[in-house]
């Protein structure tokens, strides 16, 4: 589908992790990621005329078959505590995949522990909340086999909000994308299973941003609260969603429009920092003819998640 404002669709999710080379290995063994770009690869041109490694570029791009993540080494201390789902703020990424079982197996040959072995809901779908090895949380999707490759991809980033329809709102103009909304959910110990809480009730909703989707949940038990984002840079943890651009001034244009506020002055004309009405950051990307390699078309599978959708409802009984 074609998005408004001249969004092309979610680039990339960024995760500050402790140890970089930790990470990287283990989204290579755990998801077959491959390393596509560190900060000595490309360098762009900022408006002063200076080269300068992109904001996206401090680090290393984990690419996948239709989006990526950025893994960024930063200094901060870990939480003594896991992050519960139900707190406000980016929440996790969504692996997909027609062999569920063999992907949980290799989560957890490579260091991953989990809320509860993968759970039926009665949707058609098997879910499963794992932690990467810092605690980090990835949603692993078990999806109908419609194709034997059983290779991962990433279907959607989940933002947990304690206002689902101011949110919603947001993105469904942002995007022009019309979002699917549930009831409210639960409680129901299966549901407990997967989000690693007690008594679980939650509403979600999920706009299609062109290559994936954007889930966005909100939690009346325990209940999301509204809180700051945190500013510091070198906090572990999801840190921002960055999302394709064909124009980028119109782009920032037209989100600004939508209720978006910007995060910092910007010096790069290929990028920009923005935050959600949450204050979630938000990085708009222009891909510069340099960088042709690292745009959502150019991967080896940029439509995976449209097609796997009409392939199960063509399947369905």
């Amino acid at each position: 589908m074609t998005l408004a404002g001249g969004f092309v669709g979610l680039h990339h999710a960024g995760l500050k992790v402790r140890n970089l080379a930790a990470a990287q290995r283990f989204f290579e063994q755990a998801v077959g990621l491959h390393a596509h770009h560190t900060v000595t690869a490309v360098t762009a041109v900022t408006a002063v005329g200076a080269v300068a490694a992109a904001p996206w570029q401090q680090g290393v791009l984990m690419q996948g078959p239709n989006a990526a993540i950025t893994l960024k080494a930063v200094t901060g201390e870990a939480p003594e505590q896991l992050r519960p789902v139900s707190r406000a703020g980016i929440t996790h990424v969504c692996l997909q995949s027609t062999a569920v079982a063999d992907l949980h197996q290799a989560f957890a040959a490579a260091g991953a522990s989990f809320h509860g072995e993968p759970v039926d809901l009665g949707t058609g779908f098997l879910y499963c909340y794992a932690r990467d090895p810092e605690g980090n949380v990835i949603e692993l999707e078990g999806f109908a086999p419609v194709w034997p490759d059983p290779k991962p991809w990433l279907a959607h980033v989940s933002i947990t909000t304690a206002d689902l329809t101011r949110l919603r709102d947001f993105y469904s103009l942002l995007l022009g994308s019309a979002a699917h909304t549930s009831t409210r959910l639960g409680p129901r110990r299966r549901m407990d299973i997967i989000s690693g809480l007690q008594g679980t009730q939650l509403q979600a909703a999920w706009l299609a941003a062109g290559n994936q989707q954007l889930e966005l949940i909100q939690y009346f038990n325990p209940a999301t609260r509204h809180e700051p984002v945190p500013d510091a840079e070198d906090t572990p943890g999801w840190g921002h969603l960055a999302f394709e651009v064909s124009d980028l001034p119109t782009a920032k244009a037209h989100a600004l429009a939508c209720g978006a506020q910007p995060l910092r002055e910007d010096h790069d004309v290929h990028s920009a920092w923005l935050r959600d009405p949450d204050g979630n950051r938000l990085l708009l990307l222009q891909i510069t003819p340099a960088q042709a390699s690292l745009a959502i078309q150019a991967q080896s599978q940029p439509h995976i998640v449209a097609q796997a959708a009409t392939l199960r409802t063509q399947a369905a009984p």
